[in-house]
């Protein structure tokens, strides 16, 4: 009897699991043909940021994507001899690194991708993260490339990565590359 009551089960079963099925064909088929007309990538001078740079241009080639290249400028710290510090020489010398690196950047893109890029350098007082979303929601993104570890302090391994902080704040989808 067991045997005959399991066997009526079984077109429900099946027709549950089917049902099942075509909704995530029907899913992955969205997923498919997503699209990203514009991509932002944060970079910080790493390897890691290096890498999602690399990921980032592949995706836009693939797409025919629009890219946004944003190097944050972090604030100086103070230092210096006998507490001397000069906040303006080191303002400059931030800024012309981030300049010279964003330039790196865009080249390589030009030669090795065949692609230009916009380049952003973010000069907020904020947390990097804040500034990378501030970043991307007045591009208008579709998505943020970033490497999963980058050039951090002490600071962040205790409070927590920029790049966790983007995953979890960010309206768009994020890409994290090891």
């Amino acid at each position: 009897m067991r045997l005959f009551q399991a066997w009526n089960n079984i077109p429900r079963s099946f027709q549950a699991y089917s049902n099942l099925f075509r909704k995530v064909l029907e899913d992955y088929s969205k997923l498919s043909t997503a699209t990203f007309s514009k991509i932002l990538v944060a970079i910080d001078g790493s390897a890691h940021a290096e890498k999602a740079f690399r990921h980032a241009m592949t995706l836009a080639q693939k797409f025919s994507s629009k890219v946004v290249v944003v190097h944050v400028m972090s604030p100086p710290r103070a230092g210096g001899e006998m507490g001397h510090f000069p906040v303006q020489e080191a303002v400059k010398a931030a800024f012309e690194s981030a300049e010279s690196m964003l330039a790196k950047f865009s080249s390589m893109a030009q030669q090795e991708f065949g692609l230009p890029v916009e380049t952003v350098t973010a000069k907020g007082g904020g947390a990097v993260a804040d500034e990378i979303l501030k970043t991307a929601d007045s591009n208008k993104v579709d998505l943020i490339v970033m490497g999963s570890r980058g050039l951090t302090g002490f600071k962040e391994l205790v409070l927590g990565s920029v790049s966790s902080a983007v995953v979890h704040r960010s309206k768009v989808p994020v890409l994290t590359v090891k």
